[in-house]
């Protein structure tokens, strides 16, 4: 026995915008459809002059096809940072009163690269103090603000 289906306009609209795309298609003659298939491959490759603020022609900007693979990238590089970070050698746990505790890793890690990371942090103050010190030596009693 038959089950009755419900009407569905949607479902009967849809085989008329089939049909009706494919009958078009079939009108444009073979050779001038493939024109247009490789004009669009081409567009998608290629890159399109850019304009400055002055419209004056700029560098290049990126093809549709690097924009695509860029942003497919990004997205996988945060994927792969995020799963990086998640993982155990990253975690932070607290004490009770607050405290953080730092992994093994991330102390060995810390330890182990301690002169760097104290170069790092202190060059720009030590750099101010010194460039400081040498204009008061070279302009006695003028502040420098």
């Amino acid at each position: 026995m038959e089950e009755i289906q419900k009407f569905d306009p949607a479902t009967l609209m849809q085989g008329v915008k089939d049909r009706i795309k494919s009958t078009f298609v079939s009108l444009i003659p073979d050779e001038q459809w493939d024109q247009m298939c490789q004009k669009e491959i081409d567009n998608f490759f290629s890159y399109r002059p850019a304009l400055d603020n002055w419209n004056r022609k700029a560098e290049p900007s990126r093809t549709e096809f690097e924009k695509i693979v860029d942003q497919m990238l990004t997205d996988k590089a945060r994927q792969e940072i995020i799963k990086f970070l998640d993982g155990e050698d990253f975690q932070v746990t607290w004490e009770t009163n607050g405290k953080p505790v730092l992994s093994a890793a991330m102390k060995k890690l810390i330890v182990d690269n301690a002169g760097e990371i104290l170069v790092n942090i202190m060059t720009q103050p030590f750099s101010n103090i010194i460039s400081n010190i040498r204009y008061e030596i070279q302009n006695p009693g003028q502040r420098q603000y």
